[in-house]
């Protein structure tokens, strides 16, 4: 499978999983709200696929539905989130310039230009970002989230389906703003005071500086499996996705490798992001708009 299909699959199946499993859960648990994540579980899950749909508006040209209706239960999500999945295979099967850049109006009026690519990179980013603040909802309840890595998507069945060259020329930008945001922060975590490095929030792998060093270790590691030094190379060097890679589970794809490190570095830099949150301390923009902004993708008109 092209890691780009497996991004795009395994964002659709944790979205999925999540939500069935949260219908599960009392009122009480989906209705939590701390002052350091986006909100409560179900308004969490009513912005991912609401956000969803703006993106894709920005790429197939429909408008969204959402934003029309009040706030679904994780129930009734499942529906608009399966058709947003559909959407986003149907596009990647589709002629695709990353590069093309069109104009957009937000949702308070604002104009701007966006490369096509952004919304590619932005929906998986968006997804993991919102769902690592879920789980961290929910085991602060006492309640032990699904595994939903890439790992536990890599070890499922899957059917290949084509996708277009141009979908492929995507994974660059998807690499390149892991590598952006990680170096963002690690930037900014090096002037921290030794004491605020220490600083952690419940529900989150640990201290920032545990988070930081696991982050980035772990990079090196799937790296390593890959018998490549470093991302960029790695693109450059006309990989065999299908290929066996040995792991320390065993063997996996070397598309279920690259699919980890990036849910991987979005996963822990949410966590580092709730930890500062926390702390009152200011951590940088990470998104992808600010990533595109950075490589001129986006630009206000």
């Amino acid at each position: 499978m092209d890691p780009v299909l497996a991004l795009f699959r395994r964002n659709a199946w944790a979205t999925e999983q999540l939500l069935g499993f949260c219908a599960a859960q009392p009122p009480e648990v989906l209705q939590r709200a701390d002052p350091d994540v986006y909100g409560s579980i179900e308004a969490t899950f009513n912005h991912i696929v609401s956000a969803e749909q703006r993106y894709l508006s920005r790429l197939d040209g429909a408008e969204p539905t959402l934003r029309d209706r009040g706030p679904l239960s994780v129930a009734e999500l499942g529906g608009p989130a399966r058709d947003c999945a559909a959407r986003w295979e149907a596009l990647l099967a589709a002629p695709l310039q990353p590069e093309r850049e069109r104009e957009h109006q937000g949702q308070g009026g604002e104009r701007f230009r966006l490369a096509d690519w952004h919304g590619f990179v932005q929906v998986v980013h968006h997804g993991d970002d919102h769902r690592t603040q879920v789980n961290t909802l929910l085991s602060r309840q006492g309640v032990e989230p699904p595994n939903l890595d890439g790992w536990a998507f890599g070890d499922l069945a899957h059917a290949s389906s084509e996708i277009s060259e141009g979908a492929r020329q995507l994974l660059p930008y998807f690499v390149g703003h892991h590598l952006w945001a990680t170096s963002r922060l690690m930037s900014w975590a090096v002037r921290l005071e030794d004491e605020q490095a220490q600083l952690t929030a419940p529900g989150t792998y640990g201290t920032l500086e545990k988070t930081l060093e696991h982050l980035v270790f772990s990079d090196h590691t799937y790296l390593g499996w890959l018998e490549q030094q470093d991302w960029r190379t790695c693109l450059s060097a006309g990989m065999d996705w299908e290929a066996q890679i040995g792991d320390d589970r065993g063997r996996s794809p070397a598309w279920a490798v690259a699919l980890q490190a990036i849910h991987h570095g979005n996963d822990h830099r949410t966590h580092a992001g709730t930890v500062a949150l926390a702390n009152d301390l200011k951590a940088p923009d990470l998104d992808v708009w600010s990533y595109a902004a950075a490589e001129g993708g986006y630009s206000e008109l």
